[in-house]
């Protein structure tokens, strides 16, 4: 069985890897497929908007922002479809349809534009980023005014703090934050563990695995030693001086960060 090593990972990867897992990285249980994965850092809570806490949301497949970086550097559709620039300060994204959060409850333009609200709210990096003046629903559009030209916006929502959530449920928020990924969040141990199962509602179809247990190793040694051992199926991030350890029987993955 290979194991997989990723010497750099961009946000979208280990969402990918996540849902379209294959047989030689997941391991059968009585409680289905489930991977180890060994990170290089969790942050200090899940809270999308405590400094740069939501990079760990993407990484583990539990959080989704309008769009996404591929590994080709190219913005793609996530949780809008399409968007257009209609003119230099004014903005238009297409709300994809049939999208639940991970507590059931619809994802509408209306809920969208309330967690972009909230996140510009709590996050003054984030609020900067994007210079928006306003946000309106026309339908399934997001109106989005800028208050001046900003052909960066679309690559500022793609950064993590701007995952969807339910900011209508927000009492587990630096737990548990209630998002739309194929991956639900089932427990948090602060620098130990983040505990996720697949969610069934996907808008994006079943994910590859049932469950997922996401390890926070952050020194390389013992992140290396991890794989080695199989304590983990999965690692992110490796030095060069580890490198040479995984020669054969795994699976190295470079991706532009």
């Amino acid at each position: 069985m290979k194991r997989w090593l990723l010497a750099c990972l961009s946000m979208l990867c280990m969402v990918a890897l996540l849902v379209g897992c294959g047989n030689d990285t997941a391991k059968d249980s009585k409680q289905g497929k489930h991977m180890n994965v060994g990170l290089y850092w969790f942050g200090e809570t899940l809270d999308p908007t405590h400094e740069w806490d939501a990079w760990t949301l993407t990484r583990i497949g539990a959080g989704e922002t309008l769009a996404v970086v591929t590994p080709d550097m190219k913005f793609a559709p996530q949780l809008a479809d399409s968007w257009e620039n209609v003119d230099p300060t004014t903005w238009k994204f297409h709300i994809r349809e049939n999208v639940k959060f991970h507590n059931g409850t619809p994802m509408t333009p209306q809920k969208v534009k309330e967690s972009i609200e909230y996140t510009m709210k709590q996050s003054a990096r984030s609020a900067k980023a994007v210079k928006i003046e306003s946000i309106t629903v026309d339908g399934q559009n997001l109106i989005i005014k800028t208050t001046e030209p900003n052909g960066s916006l679309l690559s500022s929502l793609t950064e993590p703090a701007f995952v969807i959530m339910d900011t209508a449920d927000l009492k587990d928020v630096a737990s548990k934050p209630v998002l739309t990924g194929p991956y639900k969040i089932t427990a948090f141990k602060k620098g130990e563990t983040i505990e996720l199962a697949a969610f069934a509602d996907y808008w994006g179809g079943k994910p590859g695995l049932d469950s997922v247990t996401v390890k926070d190793i952050e020194d390389n040694n013992k992140r290396a030693m991890a794989l080695q051992s199989k304590d983990v199926d999965v690692i992110q991030k490796v030095d060069s001086a580890n490198r040479s350890l995984f020669k054969d029987g795994f699976n190295i993955q470079d991706v532009a960060g």
